[in-house]
């Protein structure tokens, strides 16, 4: 199990722009709940990711498929290359964004402190450890737009136990407002998951590739 923990605006009571609200697809306003952490692990029961959301008094398990999690990897990377401030003015925008998603990392590491015991702990072991009511949520869409320096994430899914074929009544589940540093975080969080699980995903962009010298081998 991988924590991200995100401190100051990161996480907010929902994604929110001056008006407290935000503009999904530009189609309709959504509000999601308050955050106050999130972790990533494997279901491998269900072959899906787990987004963990720890609410005020809840917890949220948001499970996501194999193909939401190339399409969430791939569009974010996107992103992340697309906002980038000087990369484009650079002869080498690969290597530039190549820097910033490996100091973004090593900065993770470095907050993270002493390892955590249950890193490797089960998913269902959540309900458990934190004595606080869980709900399950089936993942359908996740939503992304850039809005000023930050990245907004909203995913949006059905409950589980009520969960129908074809049931398309999706309801807000997590929302996330992510500095740059805290995307490519995320981003590697999943990239590290998605390979723990061997779903053989390509990596996203080649810039999230391992780092190599000229002359030297990995």
């Amino acid at each position: 199990m991988r924590d991200l923990r995100l401190r100051g605006p990161a996480l907010a009571g929902f994604l929110q722009n001056a008006c407290g609200r935000w503009h999904a697809g530009s189609i309709m306003e959504v509000e999601f709940p308050r955050i106050d952490r999130i972790r990533i692990g494997y279901a491998a029961r269900e072959d899906r990711l787990v987004l963990i959301a720890e609410l005020p008094g809840h917890v949220r398990r948001a499970f996501l498929t194999r193909r939401l999690v190339r399409n969430w990897m791939q569009r974010m990377s996107e992103q992340l290359s697309a906002t980038h401030p000087a990369a484009a003015r650079t002869a080498d925008p690969g290597e530039v964004l190549q820097m910033e998603h490996l100091a973004a990392v090593a900065g993770a590491r470095g907050e993270a402190g002493k390892p955590r015991t249950d890193e490797s702990a089960p998913v269902i072991a959540i309900s458990t450890s934190t004595h606080l009511p869980v709900t399950d949520f089936l993942i359908t869409r996740i939503g992304l737009e850039c809005r000023g320096p930050f990245h907004l994430v909203g995913l949006h899914g059905v409950r589980r136990e009520s969960a129908q074929p074809g049931d398309d009544s999706a309801e807000p589940v997590a929302g996330l407002r992510l500095a740059r540093a805290n995307a490519h975080q995320l981003l590697r969080l999943l990239r590290d998951q998605a390979k723990s699980a061997d779903w053989d995903l390509d990596v996203p962009a080649e810039w999230m590739a391992p780092m190599t010298l000229r002359g030297v081998g990995n």
